[in-house]
């Protein structure tokens, strides 16, 4: 029993070794998995220069307009950053379990 627990611990304590997100860019599915990331950074970023080019450029009045739309649009910057990694933590677990 002691062994059992011993050994519970030590899995619990060394996940790293059991699970590894890690994968190499180097297949196809690496190479999917990249671009699908860079796709999805590339658009929050173009997301933000937009709204801030707009925001700079626009007339006083304007910029309550645009003010009313930073918060979605940066909220949906942030969630296409979030869904870039999680594309690259989903594809390190199913290129190494595959």
């Amino acid at each position: 029993m002691k062994d059992l627990y011993n050994n519970l611990l030590t899995t619990a304590f060394n996940l790293k070794e059991h699970i590894k997100p890690e994968f190499s860019d180097t297949g196809a599915a690496g190479a999917v998995i990249k671009v699908a990331q860079m796709i999805c950074y590339g658009a929050a970023v173009i997301i933000l220069i937009i709204l801030g080019v707009k925001f700079i450029s626009a007339a006083p009045d304007g910029k309550a307009q645009i003010k009313e739309r930073m918060v979605p649009a940066i909220a949906g910057a942030v969630f296409l950053f979030a869904i870039g990694s999680i594309i690259r933590i989903v594809g390190g677990f199913a290129v190494n379990t595959i």
